[in-house]
């Protein structure tokens, strides 16, 4: 009811009270991972993006196989360029579900932006393997196949992509 009650107040533009009604229990309960993932979420919300990341940090500390919460944590590491810390949390994430084919395309585009192609293959094949045959992933295993300089691979892969999205216009800049 707690939680419930922050957030009807967040979604009634009480924000404050939201974050108050938290607050309070949580200095009642420090180790609620509920709660501190309540808190989080809503500082997500409200685009404290650090803020989020502080409460997410906090209940991972308690409860660390927390799926949604890694996996949010991974994403603002990921997209704050602080790449070590999401792979690792991309890590702990397929510890858990090895078959998390969003976690595997994610930890691909973390290894091609590192230059570790062939370690970003290996994430967008087992993706597709899994069945996760998105542009996004033939694409992405299209430019890595490029910069491995495997182009027969990266032809299929970036046809593929083609056949999923056609108005792209990087493929048709890649295939010349």
């Amino acid at each position: 009811k707690i939680i419930e009650g922050a957030i009807h107040a967040f979604h009634d533009n009480k924000a404050d009270d939201a974050f108050k009604i938290l607050s309070q229990t949580l200095s009642q309960d420090p180790n609620n991972t509920n709660i501190l993932n309540a808190l989080g979420d809503l500082h997500y919300l409200s685009e404290n993006i650090m803020n989020a990341l502080d409460a997410w940090e906090k209940s991972l500390s308690i409860k660390p196989s927390q799926v949604d919460i890694l996996f949010n944590t991974a994403l603002i590491y990921h997209q704050n360029n602080e790449y070590k810390k999401a792979l690792e949390l991309y890590g702990r994430l397929l510890a858990i579900n090895p078959n998390d084919i969003e976690t595997l395309n994610n930890r691909g585009n973390i290894y091609r932006k590192l230059s570790l192609y062939h370690k970003a293959v290996e994430d967008y094949v087992s993706a597709l393997e899994k069945g996760f045959k998105t542009f996004e992933v033939f694409y992405n295993l299209a430019i890595s196949f490029d910069e491995l300089h495997l182009y027969e691979n990266a032809i299929h892969s970036y046809t593929s992509a083609l056949n999923l999205n056609s108005n792209v216009p990087e493929i048709y800049l890649n295939f010349a």
